[in-house]
């Protein structure tokens, strides 16, 4: 089984295509796979629109924080829900495509752990600073 975490703040405007587009080209993988959505106290409608994507789709496992705890308690949150032998994660802000999911498994027989970054951040300018 694959676990994919995803964690998330404030992304109401991202997570529903997020989720579909995860759970679409998971899907044609023909693997187990099961998705996990850590919402790390948003303020906005991110927990709403994760309850009626967990009805649309059987394989979201919503974990959700009451607070803010940060990056790091997400990303705990999420691995401690994993059910999978391999976990991937990224963020739920689109700036990853999730078909790059691909060249990991390519590679996840002949390495023990598989590490990504991003070349070509799209952060706006008062992230960048």
């Amino acid at each position: 089984m694959l676990s994919v975490v995803l964690p998330l703040y404030n992304e109401e405007d991202n997570i529903a295509k997020v989720i579909r587009t995860a759970a679409e080209f998971l899907r044609t993988l023909k693997i187990h796979f099961e998705i996990i959505a850590v919402d790390d106290g948003s303020r906005d409608r991110s927990g709403e629109i994760l309850k009626k994507l967990g009805l649309e789709f059987p394989e979201l496992i919503v974990v959700s924080h009451n607070q803010n705890l940060g990056y790091g308690a997400a990303l705990r949150s999420g691995f401690s829900q994993a059910r999978g032998e391999l976990i991937f994660f990224t963020d739920s802000d689109l700036q990853i495509k999730i078909e790059e999911l691909g060249n990991f498994l390519k590679n996840i027989d002949s390495y023990d752990f598989v590490v990504g970054y991003r070349m070509n951040r799209q952060d706006p300018w008062h992230r960048r600073l």
